[in-house]
């Protein structure tokens, strides 16, 4: 098996004995860590919300670093989210269940099922609270009333753009 780098470790071992967000550059190794953390904590059920682009990733990281762990990957409808989760429930070794954040949103009610003993959450970012402000052409507005069509304001390479909402998706906390 690889070796971490020496701030990986004192990552691993930050995260194995406290409840904690790992926030580290790009490029980095969040991935690896949170595996390894999780493999130390022999954690039985992780849930893992990653970007699509990422799930994959996961996957592999997992096999390299943790190949003892039952990795499932629900993408797609919500049948195939049930047959994930039904796969992840099965299995008798520690299991991870990998999905996206537009797939949790949809499928919470069958998430819960799963019952994690831990969460990772990767790009966390993208989970934004109620009551958050959002700045738009009329001022700051919390989040939460936005609706399509509404203009907001942001950054793009450095310099502050107006962009339309093209989707809202709204649910209570896990």
């Amino acid at each position: 098996m690889p070796e971490l780098r020496q701030y990986q470790r004192e990552s691993v071992d930050f995260l194995s004995k406290n409840r904690a967000i790992l926030g580290l550059e790009p490029g980095t190794g969040k991935t690896v860590i949170g595996i390894v953390a999780n493999r130390e904590q022999q954690n039985p059920r992780t849930l893992i919300i990653a970007p699509v682009q990422a799930t994959y990733r996961w996957r592999d990281e997992a096999a390299t670093w943790d190949p003892m762990l039952d990795v499932h990957i629900s993408l797609g409808s919500a049948a195939q989210c049930k047959k994930a989760i039904a796969g992840a429930l099965a299995t008798s070794t520690r299991s991870a269940l990998i999905t996206n954040y537009e797939a949790m949103r949809r499928d919470i009610d069958l998430l819960r099922q799963y019952n994690a003993t831990l969460l990772i959450a990767d790009e966390s970012h993208r989970c934004v609270p109620a009551g958050t402000l959002i700045y738009t052409p009329n001022g700051e507005i919390p989040i939460e009333i936005l609706s399509i069509g509404d203009e907001v304001i942001g950054f793009e390479n450095d310099k502050l753009v107006t962009s339309k909402v093209t989707a809202v998706m709204r649910t209570t906390a896990y």
